[in-house]
């Protein structure tokens, strides 16, 4: 799956929206932790690409693996808002 960074805490966590979401969405939103990003990323800004798989079988949604996308994947989160909210 991939989608989209929607927030990033600097506790060490954020949330994922999957491409096909409306934002928000909040039951299809993607929990994911620092531990779980690629070596050497120990946070995501807003606006980031993502490509990600689920832990099975757990509610809410939580990332079990992550990697970035794109070599410019950082979208600003309002572009990525107003994109959503006008369907493109």
């Amino acid at each position: 799956m991939t989608g989209i960074v929607k927030f990033w805490n600097p506790a060490g966590w954020g949330i994922i929206t999957p491409h096909g979401a409306k934002f928000g969405d909040r039951e299809r939103e993607v929990f994911i932790h620092e531990s779980k990003l690629p070596g050497g990323v120990s946070k995501l800004p807003e606006g980031q690409e993502v490509e990600f798989s689920l832990f099975p079988g757990v509610s809410p949604p939580r990332a079990l693996t992550v990697s970035l996308l794109g070599k410019n994947a950082y979208v600003p989160i309002d572009q990525h808002r107003k994109a959503v909210a006008h369907g493109d």
